[in-house]
C-alpha cells in the first residue's frame, strides 16, 4: 500500500469486466480488484493498478503458470470476504478506501485471522496459517508483477506501470548518448515485446 489516502471516500465503481475472465469469477474479480487498487493506488496521477490492468494480469497468470496457487487464491478471497464482514459489517470491496487500507495494514503485520473461517480443503499445510496473510503477501506481489510487466503478459495496460518509473520498456539496443549518465529515459519511445516482434517482422519482410 503507498501513503495515498482518500479519507473515507467510497471505493470507485470498477472498469472490470469478469465476463472475459479465465479463473475468477465476478465476485473474486471484485475483490481483487479492491485489493490492487490500495495496493497500487490510482491516485493522485492517475496511475494505479485499476489503470494497468492488473486484475487481468493475475487472472491470466493464476489461470495459467501461477496455477499451482488458484486454491489459495479462491480461499483466500473467500476467507478476506468473511474476515470483513466479522469485523467491519462488509465485503471488502464495500468497505470506505480507508477502512480497506486498515484491513490491508493488518493482514501485512500478520495479525492472527484464524477465526475468519473458510474451507481450507485441498490447501496444503503449510500454505494454510496464516491464510490471510500470506494470501496478502501473494497478491501484493504479484500485483507489483501485473503493473509492471510486459503488456504481453495482460498487465501494464497501456504503458502506465513504466511511464510512472520513466522506463522505456524492452529495447533493441540504446545508443551511446543514452547509456550516459543523466540521460532523461522518458524521451526514449517505449516499446513492447510485441512491438520487438513486429519490428523483427517486418525487417524480415
Amino acid at each position: 500500500m503507498t501513503n495515498h489516502s482518500p479519507g473515507n471516500a467510497s471505493p470507485p465503481t470498477t472498469g472490470i469486466n469478469p465476463d472475459g475472465f479465465m479463473f475468477f469469477n465476478a465476485t473474486e474479480a471484485r475483490t481483487l480488484d479492491a485489493m490492487t487498487a490500495r495496493i497500487m493506488p490510482s491516485e493522485p496521477d492517475g496511475l494505479g493498478a485499476r489503470e494497468a490492468g492488473v486484475v487481468t494480469y493475475l487472472d491470466h497468470a493464476v489461470a495459467g503458470y501461477f496455477r499451482d496457487l488458484q486454491s489459495i487464491y479462491r480461499v483466500g478471497l473467500q476467507r478476506l470476504d468473511s474476515y470483513c464482514l466479522a469485523k467491519a459489517g462488509a465485503v471488502f470491496a464495500g468497505l470506505s478506501v480507508s477502512r480497506q487500507d486498515e484491513i490491508l495494514r493488518e493482514l501485512d503485520a500478520g495479525i492472527d485471522v484464524s477465526a475468519a473461517g473458510a474451507d481450507t480443503e485441498g490447501l496444503e499445510g503449510d500454505s494454510v496459517e496464516p491464510i490471510l496473510t500470506r494470501f496478502f503477501a501473494i497478491v501484493r506481489e504479484h500485483t507489483i508483477q501485473g503493473m509492471f510487466c510486459d503488456p504481453i503478459y495482460g498487465g501494464n495496460r497501456d504503458f502506465v506501470g513504466w511511464k510512472l518509473i520513466g522506463f522505456p520498456g524492452a529495447q533493441w539496443e540504446y545508443t551511446e548518448e543514452q547509456m550516459r549518465p543523466g540521460f532523461d529515459a522518458t524521451t526514449i519511445p517505449i516499446l513492447s515485446l510485441a512491438d520487438l516482434q513486429r519490428s523483427r517482422v517486418f525487417c524480415h519482410d
